[in-house]
């Protein structure tokens, strides 16, 4: 088994949370989201990847359930998205 980085466990932490926080309040927290994602791609943060940002801007389209996946997701998939959230 290939050890977790430190930064990944701390971001899976984070993203935890604020799945647990959707669960009770989705508009606000989807709304809080897109807003610090439209800040994000103007900005263009050094590390953070256009692709993964556009795929935000997809995923916050489809709703609750799509982004809980992603936030608390142990795939390559998910922990791209935790580095290059509009969460973290």
């Amino acid at each position: 088994m290939t050890a977790v980085p430190i930064d990944d466990e701390r971001l899976a932490r984070i993203h935890e949370a604020v799945a647990d926080v959707l669960l009770v309040d989705p508009d606000a927290v989807l709304g809080d989201a897109r807003a610090t994602l439209t800040e994000l791609v103007r900005a263009r943060p050094t590390g953070m990847r256009p692709y993964w940002l556009d795929y935000w801007r997809d995923l916050l389209d489809t709703g609750p359930i799509a982004v809980i996946d992603a936030l608390i997701g142990r795939t390559d998939v998910a922990r791209a998205l935790r580095a290059n959230s509009p969460f973290a």
